[in-house]
């Protein structure tokens, strides 16, 4: 089915903190409690229907929260030089190299959305990333300070896409332990698109095993949202919010629960070039450079915020047109935000 909203995106939850930029809108949260920080580079927000009473229980959620979040980020941030994945992407040669069981189930999670998508998502692609300055000290961290940037050269492009593929990498397993054999030392990952809704998952499960019923988690706009929020009996509601700012613009809103949505947008990280055109970090791995069609954004509602969160890219980057086929073939539910068409669903 189809629908036309204006164009734009993100998804917040209504009444969360002010850095989501959304006004009240007639919810009430009444007696839940909420937790807030920073994270692999980006704000959270948790909020607590119900299951906690006293100092000492605040106490141990916040732990868990936090001991969730660093271990995600021990094991994927490449901004931290002494991760996993940091450790990982510096060898310096073939070979076959041990991992946590963690790494293991991402990549593997990647590899299917990789094939699913035809390609147009990989987590490889961090060559890409660094060559068009969206990798730590890139030229992205410089925008602000100049009007524009070099664009990568032809020439460029063509031997970092030598280097991207995750068909040059192979997971086995012996015994309990999972390991990444390399054809060389070049090719390295990057999990920035899987890994903050990875933690949303880890957190909802450590949750759950504590014995919380009712709670909704959000990592930079990632959200999974279980039982029911304060006033009402069907879950929680979510506001997609237009990129204007506008305090309660939202072009649409949806009732989740025990499901996640994440959302990816070509218009949140971007700098322009010294040819004038603006240039995004959703980098398409097929041509290796970044996606430039009308698709603004794309949200995907699933049971796993992290299997929706590397849709979402894999889906902006093929873009509406293409995208909308593939989500219906996979049994993906997609909202597409075009520039011009405005807004899209796929509800299989």
């Amino acid at each position: 089915m189809a629908f036309s909203f204006h164009p734009g995106f993100s998804f917040i939850a209504l009444l969360m903190l002010a850095a989501c930029s959304v006004e009240p809108s007639g919810a009430d949260f009444t007696g839940s409690v909420d937790f807030h920080g920073m994270s692999m580079g980006t704000s959270w927000t948790v909020r607590v229907a119900t299951g906690i009473s006293s100092r000492q229980e605040k106490w141990i959620v916040t732990a868990i929260i936090e001991e969730e979040l660093d271990r995600v980020d021990r094991i994927f941030s490449t901004w931290r030089s002494d991760s996993e994945v940091s450790r990982f992407n510096r060898r310096a040669d073939g070979g076959s190299y041990a991992v946590s069981d963690e790494l293991a189930e991402l990549f593997e999670l990647a590899r299917s959305i990789r094939d699913a998508s035809g390609g147009a998502y990989d987590i490889s692609v961090s060559p890409l990333y660094q060559l068009w300055g969206f990798g730590p000290g890139g030229d992205f961290e410089k925008a602000d300070l100049s009007p524009a940037l070099p664009v990568p050269d032809p020439s460029s492009i063509k031997s970092a896409l030598e280097l991207v593929g995750m068909d040059r990498l192979q997971l086995r397993r012996s015994g309990s332990q999972a390991f990444l054999q390399c054809r060389d030392g070049k090719t390295a990952l990057d999990f920035s698109s899987v890994a903050k809704g990875y933690a949303v998952d880890r957190i909802a499960v450590a949750f759950k095993e504590y014995g919380l019923d009712d709670f909704l988690i959000e990592i930079g706009g990632e959200i999974r949202a279980v039982g029911n929020q304060p006033g009402r009996e069907d879950g929680w509601l979510v506001g997609i919010q237009s990129p204007s700012g506008a305090p309660g613009d939202l072009v649409r809103t949806v009732v989740l629960r025990d499901e996640a949505v994440a959302s990816s947008g070509t218009y949140y990280q971007k700098w322009t070039g010294e040819d004038g055109h603006e240039y995004s970090h959703i980098i398409d791995p097929r041509t290796g450079k970044p996606v430039d069609h009308a698709t603004l954004a794309v949200s995907v509602l699933h049971e796993q915020a992290s299997v929706a969160d590397a849709w979402a890219t894999a889906l902006l980057c093929l873009g509406a047109e293409a995208g909308m086929g593939v989500a219906k073939q996979h049994g993906i539910k997609a909202i597409f935000i075009d520039r011009v068409d405005g807004i899209s669903t796929s509800l299989p």
